[in-house]
């Protein structure tokens, strides 16, 4: 890779700050020779290699140039072909890079093996804030998994997460950590598998978290019975902070929208609400929006 040689040749110091390599066909031998450069760019903060072909030969590379490379603080490898034995070279990586706030793994196959390697280190680290994980078979032992390494967390600000297959364990799981962690203020688990008995989990979960402004539980099957718990513990006034929330394709129909829509003028704190793509009747849909332009405009 040229890059690589480029970065090699550059006199010290290089003011290189920011590789982006997104969607660029880089395969293995790209990303180890880029891994063995690391070293020498001590200024670059940013390493985006999203949406290429990064297996694990290539991710060993890119793990050995974290090992050398105390600078980086975010590290984009999205929609790789990384599997869970990879972790066994990222993880110490990332233990020995306790610069590292922000990790993208989206749109891989780490599953819970991976994570159990990965998330005791994540959670180890001093500055990290941001977690992205959506799509790689991950199941209610990472929900656990992420629980136990982050309900003491001070820093991590967003966990995003969607995409998998948590379940109703799974969210009974991650309800510690809802419970207790007072850092995340945005959290995406839409599409995991969550039916109402869930939903009522984690809607318990959230009360009384004020620190928790942004959810999304879309795609879900929250149902009548999930909105309707949802209304009851996270939207009853002074309950939590919740600014924006994302409930659409929940197979919602007119009960639950009634409920949804009953929680509002009293929750005065949420201004987006998604919806669609669920049966909630045109009335409830116009009073849920109406009382969230209120709360945005105050009028």
């Amino acid at each position: 890779m040229q890059l690589a040689q480029a970065i090699t040749m550059a006199p010290e110091g290089s003011p290189l700050v920011t590789i982006h390599l997104g969607s660029n066909r880089v395969a293995d031998w790209g990303a180890s020779s880029l891994g063995e450069a690391l070293g020498k760019a001590p200024n670059l903060k940013a390493l985006s290699l999203g949406g290429n072909k990064i297996e694990e030969w290539g991710l060993e590379g890119i793990s050995k140039g974290l090992t050398e490379n105390a600078s980086i603080t975010l590290l984009d490898l999205n929609s790789n072909r990384i599997n869970p034995s990879s972790m066994e070279k990222l993880a110490p990586a990332i233990e020995a890079h306790p610069m590292l706030q922000v990790l993208k793994l989206g749109g891989n196959r780490v599953g819970d093996k991976g994570m159990a390697l990965l998330a005791p280190v994540l959670g180890g680290l001093s500055s990290f804030s941001t977690l992205s994980m959506q799509e790689n078979r991950l199941e209610v032992g990472t929900a656990r998994l992420l629980t136990e390494a982050f309900v003491s967390s001070k820093t991590l600000v967003e966990l995003s997460i969607p995409s998998n297959y948590l379940e109703d364990q799974g969210a009974s799981a991650l309800a510690g950590l809802l419970e207790s962690n007072r850092s995340i203020t945005h959290c995406d688990l839409g599409r995991c598998g969550f039916t109402s008995a869930g939903v009522e989990i984690l809607s318990r979960a959230v009360k009384g978290n004020h620190v928790l402004t942004n959810l999304c539980l879309q795609g879900n099957q929250a149902g009548d019975e999930g909105a309707t718990a949802f209304a009851e513990h996270a939207l009853a006034p002074g309950e939590t902070s919740l600014v924006v929330l994302h409930l659409g394709d929940n197979k919602i129909g007119v009960k639950g929208g009634e409920a949804l829509a009953a929680a509002f003028p009293g929750n005065n704190t949420v201004t987006s609400m998604d919806v669609d793509g669920n049966k909630i009747s045109a009335a409830s849909t116009e009073s849920i929006f109406q009382a969230m332009a209120t709360n945005k405009f105050g009028f």
